[in-house]
C-alpha cells in the first residue's frame, strides 16, 4: 500500500511539475510577444481563475496587433447610417469610435462618440459630440464621461459628466435648452459597443468584449 502511495505522490509532482514548467513557459511567451502560442500552451492546463486571465490578456494583445497591422477597422452599417471603427495604440489602449450621419437637403443630424479603452482598467473616458440643423435651427451638444466596462450592460445610458448644448433656434434667438441628440446616450453608446463586438468577431483572434473588460455583455 505504502509503495503505490509512493507512485501515486511522485506522478502527482512531475504531473504539477509539468504544469508549472508549462504555465512559465506560455509566460515567457506572452512577455516575448508570442501571444498565440501563449494563447495555446494556457489552454493546455488545468482551468483556473488565473489562467483565465492569462488566456483574456493573451486574446486581448492578439486583437490588438491585429488592429494596428490593419491601421484601424471599420465597420459599416449602410442600412442604419453609423459606422463603428477601432484602433489601436502602441500601448494597447484602444481608440473606439461611433459616428451616425442623418444628413438630408435641409436638414442634418450628426452624432460621434468617442471611447478610450485602456489595457487593464475598468473605466473608459467617454466622449460625445452631436450637431443638429434643421432650417435656420441648429443645436451643438458635448459630453464627457466615464463608461465603467464592469458594469455597464448594453442599452444602458452612460452618465455625462460634463454636459453642453448651445444653438438657434427657428426664430433666431440663441438657446441652451432643449433635449439634444446625445443628452440620452443609451441608444447611441449600444450601436458603439456591439459594433465593437462585431469588429472582434470578424477579426478572428477570439478576442470577445469580456476580454476588453466588459464583463456584462
Amino acid at each position: 500500500m505504502k509503495r503505490y502511495l509512493a507512485v501515486f505522490a511522485i506522478a502527482l509532482c512531475v504531473l504539477l511539475s509539468g504544469c508549472a514548467t508549462n504555465e512559465s513557459k506560455a509566460d515567457r511567451l506572452f512577455d516575448e510577444g508570442s501571444y498565440r502560442e501563449a494563447l495555446e500552451l494556457y489552454e493546455s492546463l488545468e482551468p483556473s481563475d488565473e489562467i483565465s486571465l492569462k488566456e483574456a490578456d493573451c486574446r486581448f494583445w492578439l486583437f490588438v496587433e491585429y488592429a494596428r497591422e490593419k491601421g484601424g477597422v471599420t465597420k459599416d452599417y449602410p442600412g442604419k447610417n453609423y459606422k463603428v471603427s477601432v484602433e489601436a495604440r502602441q500601448d494597447g489602449n484602444l481608440k473606439c469610435r461611433y459616428e451616425s450621419d442623418l444628413s438630408a437637403s435641409s436638414s442634418g443630424m450628426l452624432v460621434e462618440l468617442d471611447l478610450s479603452i485602456p489595457y487593464h482598467q475598468a473605466e473608459a473616458e467617454l466622449q460625445g459630440r452631436a450637431n443638429t440643423n434643421i432650417g435656420y435651427a441648429s443645436l451643438n451638444e458635448k459630453g464627457t464621461g466615464v463608461l465603467d466596462l464592469g458594469t455597464y450592460s448594453l442599452g444602458s445610458q452612460v452618465k455625462w459628466d460634463d454636459y453642453s448644448a448651445s444653438g438657434m433656434r427657428i426664430d433666431g434667438h440663441a438657446t441652451t435648452s432643449g433635449k439634444g441628440l446625445i443628452s440620452d446616450n443609451s441608444s447611441d453608446v449600444r450601436s458603439l459597443v456591439s459594433g465593437i463586438k462585431d469588429i472582434l468577431i470578424e477579426s478572428g483572434t477570439g478576442a470577445t468584449l469580456s476580454d476588453l473588460g466588459f464583463e456584462k455583455c
